[in-house]
């Protein structure tokens, strides 16, 4: 019985370390579970965010389509009441100017 008592506690140590390593590379296991979790809800954030960038870019283009955008927008409106107004001060000289030719002879 003397004989087996060393053959015993290799095998005994064995399978304690067969259980240590049971239980590391379960733990490694749910470890690697976790990462791969995380790592999938970033990558569903980062396409619900680029799906996001593109459709506000589709939107931006959109309206830059239909006359720019609204600091454009603004611009051109400026720029016509502008003109609006040197257009009826021109018409007003033109016609103060005509009404002087005609009073000059009078004169």
């Amino acid at each position: 019985m003397h004989e087996f008592q060393p053959k015993l506690q290799e095998i005994i140590l064995n399978n304690e370390r067969r259980e240590q390593a049971r239980k590391g590379l379960k733990g490694l296991e749910d470890t690697v579970a976790k990462e791969l979790q995380t790592l999938h809800n970033l990558r569903k954030l980062f396409v619900q965010d680029l799906q996001a960038r593109i459709k506000k870019t589709v939107i931006n283009e959109d309206s830059e389509e239909d006359g720019g955008s609204l600091t454009q927008k603004q611009k051109i409106s400026f720029l016509k009441n502008n003109m609006d107004q040197l257009t009826k001060v021109h018409k007003q000289l033109v016609r103060d100017n005509a009404d002087l030719r005609c009073e000059l002879p009078k004169l």
